[in-house]
C-alpha cells in the first residue's frame, strides 16, 4: 500500500459541507486525519 500525505484546503463557503465523508464513501478511501482546523466562515485545512 502506498502512503501519501495530502493537505486539503477548504474555502470559507465549503467549510461546513461533509466533503471528507463523501470522499471516503464514494471512493472507498481509508485515511488517517493527522491535523485539522476547520472553522465555519473561515478557510479550513485538513492534513491526511
Amino acid at each position: 500500500m502506498v502512503k501519501k500525505r495530502v493537505v486539503l484546503t477548504f474555502p470559507p463557503e465549503l467549510a461546513e459541507l461533509p466533503i471528507t465523508y463523501h470522499l471516503v464513501k464514494d471512493f472507498d478511501l481509508s485515511l488517517n486525519i493527522l491535523k485539522a482546523k476547520i472553522v465555519p466562515g473561515e478557510e479550513g485545512k485538513l492534513v491526511l
